[in-house]
């Protein structure tokens, strides 16, 4: 069905659920998983000794390899683009045929302030989307 899954990670809690998601559908189907971070180069200039050991990519390789599924990553630098064509082409690059990835729910005022990279990945791509809600927590 799925044979290559990609996921994009960043360290927020709905990025791992799409990426713990993830690995447990390339379990089941017998996929690949190709995991990619978007690293916004203008906030955080690449160190690599640093972004290494602290990385998304790495916490999630820490995940994956419990799976023990395979796997391939990929670092995109970002200087400017939307972050939703970075993944898009990535998808492409990469021969992905579904995507997985978390999204925060914000609504209103938020999403107006803070766009929707899920939304843009969802509306332009040319493979399924699975997006998965792991918003704030509820308040009382």
């Amino acid at each position: 069905m799925y044979q290559k899954i990609l996921v994009p990670v960043d360290t927020s809690r709905a990025s791992m659920a799409a990426l713990k998601e993830a690995c447990e559908l390339c379990q089941r189907l017998n996929s690949n998983l190709h995991i990619l971070h978007v690293s916004n180069m203008i906030a955080h200039p690449l160190d690599k000794e640093n972004h290494e050991q602290d990385s998304p990519l790495s916490i999630a390789k820490n995940t994956v390899e419990s799976y023990g599924i395979p796997y391939t990553t990929e670092i995109q630098q970002n200087t400017g683009e939307k972050v939703a064509n970075i993944i898009l082409r990535s998808v492409k690059e990469n021969q992905a045929d579904l995507v997985i990835m978390g999204t925060h729910g914000f609504s209103g005022m938020m999403h107006l302030l803070m766009g929707s990279i899920a939304e843009g990945v969802l509306r332009q791509a040319e493979v399924p989307v699975m997006l998965l809600r792991r918003g704030r927590p509820q308040e009382s």
